[in-house]
C-alpha cells in the first residue's frame, strides 16, 4: 500500500513539474504544423491582446514624451494628441493581428506579416523555429515562461499560467526598448 501511495505521489509531483514542458512541447507541435484551431485552446486571446495593447501603448507614450520639445507647449499638445490617435490605431492593429494566424507567424519568424504569405505553408529553412532554442523557467507555482531570442538578440517572453491542470499563454512580452527611436 505505502508503494502504491509513493509511486502515486511521484507520477503527481512529475506531472505537476512536467506539465508546462509538456504544454510547451504541444504548442511547438501547433505552430509546426500551423493547427490555428488547436493554438486557439492554448493561448488566452483577450488576455494577449490587452498586454500587448499596454506594451504598444506604453512605448509609444515614452517615444512621444521624448521626442517632444518641453519649450514649445503646442508641440507637447500635438504629441499627446497624435500618441491617442496612434493608441486608437495600436488597439485596432493588436485586435487583427492577435488570432492564431497571426501568432502562428509570430513565433515562427519572430515577426508578424498580416499579408497572405502568412498563410502560405513555410519551408523548410523557415520552419527553424524561435520556440525551439527557448530558456524555460518557472516565475511562480502557476507561472512559466519561456524566453526566446532572435537572431538579432532580442528577447520575446511567453508567460503560461496553469488553468485547472492545462497551462495557458496569458502574456507575450516584446522587445520593445528601441519602440519609436
Amino acid at each position: 500500500m505505502k508503494k502504491i501511495l509513493l509511486l502515486t505521489v511521484i507520477v503527481l509531483v512529475g506531472y505537476f513539474a512536467g506539465s508546462p514542458y509538456l504544454a510547451l512541447m504541444n504548442l511547438k507541435s501547433d505552430i509546426e504544423s500551423r493547427n490555428g484551431e488547436s493554438l486557439a485552446e492554448k493561448v488566452d486571446f483577450p488576455s494577449v491582446r490587452e498586454s500587448l495593447k499596454d506594451q504598444f501603448n506604453v512605448a509609444m507614450a515614452k517615444a512621444t514624451m521624448d521626442s517632444s520639445n518641453e519649450d514649445d507647449p503646442w508641440g507637447a499638445a500635438g504629441a499627446a494628441f497624435g500618441a491617442a490617435f496612434a493608441s486608437t490605431l495600436v488597439n485596432g492593429m493588436v485586435d487583427g493581428l492577435v488570432t492564431p494566424s497571426g501568432l502562428i507567424e509570430l513565433m515562427s519568424s519572430g515577426e508578424i506579416d498580416s499579408s497572405d504569405a502568412a498563410n502560405q505553408p513555410q519551408t523548410e529553412t523557415q520552419q527553424d523555429l524561435a520556440i525551439s532554442d527557448a530558456v524555460l523557467s518557472y516565475e511562480g507555482i502557476n507561472k512559466f515562461s519561456a524566453t526566446l531570442v532572435n537572431d538579432d538578440g532580442d528577447e520575446m517572453k511567453l508567460i503560461l499560467k496553469r488553468r485547472g491542470l492545462s497551462w495557458v499563454v496569458t502574456d507575450i512580452r516584446l522587445p520593445l526598448d528601441d519602440f519609436g527611436a
